[in-house]
């Protein structure tokens, strides 16, 4: 999937999405990590929902969201789609991207 917010957004499914077949992340490098201010959780109950896994804290992480009941990382995001993304897991708001070697 491939987003695109202005940060206003309180859920990634209300900014700009599209699905490409040919967009991946071919390398642990290519997802998307972030850190959020705060604590939340979130489960895969529906299309859209959000975790992070892999952090050293329940904050922080490689990004994944939920399609028909599967998990998948995000290979990009900029600061307005990771603002909404931690605002959507009840997170104020990101603090910092995160490279490979800090999650």
């Amino acid at each position: 999937y491939y987003y695109s917010c202005s940060g206003d957004e309180h859920s990634l499914e209300s900014c700009y999405n599209s699905y490409t077949s040919s967009y991946h992340c071919y390398t642990s490098n290519d997802v998307a990590g972030v850190r959020c201010v705060q604590s939340s959780d979130s489960s895969c109950s529906s299309n859209g929902a959000l975790r992070l896994v892999g952090g050293q804290s329940s904050h922080e992480g490689v990004l994944e969201y939920c399609y028909n009941g599967k998990w998948s990382p995000f290979c990009y995001l900029d600061e307005e789609e990771a603002s909404v993304a931690c605002k959507q897991m009840g997170y104020s708001k990101y603090a910092a991207f995160l490279s490979p070697d800090e999650y």
